[in-house]
């Protein structure tokens, strides 16, 4: 007995090659997707570095405009206070006016390029911007975190949104407390909590004038996350993470 088989031609001779076309499109347009996306995240990248780099730059200009305050305009008015010992009259008063307006020259220096952030660090910078920013506060940093080791530029970032949202607290939200801690729970993580006025920013239609844009752009810069909510006991709480 013997057995014999065909096999049968394709009811469809151009299914195969059909199917080979097709299978070859979606490679390709897998492909183009692929180093579409590529070049996307690659521009996404550039915008980012360069928004990194104007903030830097601006931080580079603050420091000029606060060398050139201190070492020429307050150097002008040590002049003119030496001058003002001369003369006869109301010299106290008048040298009490260049006295304060020294200080307050002083005080944007130090707005404008904080000197304490490269003596002591950011850590102790924090703190020494709670102090002199709120009457009433707490500081509570994490042993062991006294140095951290983010480059300067990030570390610049991080204390300004500190200084915008202690400002904002002083200025809009007639808190009697305010309490700052610093962990590296997850990583690096800032906390700032107060005791008045609630505030939870909408922002999809961020407020103008409350620097709220500013925290924003500059935790985009370094790629943190921020929050504020208000919990049960009624503070207002906000949050860096990075």
């Amino acid at each position: 007995m013997t057995f014999s088989f065909s096999v049968a031609k394709a009811p469809f001779p151009w299914t195969s090659t059909a199917l080979a076309v097709l299978l070859l499109i979606a490679v390709i347009a897998l492909v183009m997707a692929i180093i579409e996306s590529r070049q996307i995240v690659a521009k996404i990248k550039k915008i980012a570095a360069a928004r990194f780099d104007l903030a830097n730059e601006a931080e580079r200009e603050r420091r000029r405009i606060a060398r050139d305050l201190h070492d020429q305009t307050l150097a002008d008015l040590r002049k003119l206070m030496l001058k003002s010992d001369k003369l006869e009259g109301e010299n106290a008063e008048f040298r009490q006016e260049i006295e304060s307006v020294s200080d307050e020259i002083r005080r944007i220096c130090e707005d404008l390029s904080p000197s304490v952030l490269e003596n002591v660090g950011l850590t102790a910078a924090l703190e020494f911007l709670l102090i002199n920013t709120i009457e009433n506060h707490n500081f509570n940093c994490a042993e062991g975190l006294e140095e951290l080791n983010f480059p300067s530029n990030v570390q610049m970032q991080i204390y300004r949104i500190a200084q915008e949202v202690l400002n904002n607290i002083k200025r809009h939200a007639e808190a009697n407390f305010v309490e700052m801690k610093i962990s590296d729970e997850n990583g690096f993580q800032m906390i700032i909590e107060n005791d008045g006025k609630p505030f939870a920013p909408d922002f999809e239609n961020l407020p103008k004038g409350r620097g709220i844009s500013n925290i924003k752009s500059r935790a985009e810069l370094i790629e943190a996350e921020f929050s504020w909510k208000n919990s049960e006991d009624g503070k207002t709480i906000f949050t860096l993470q990075k």
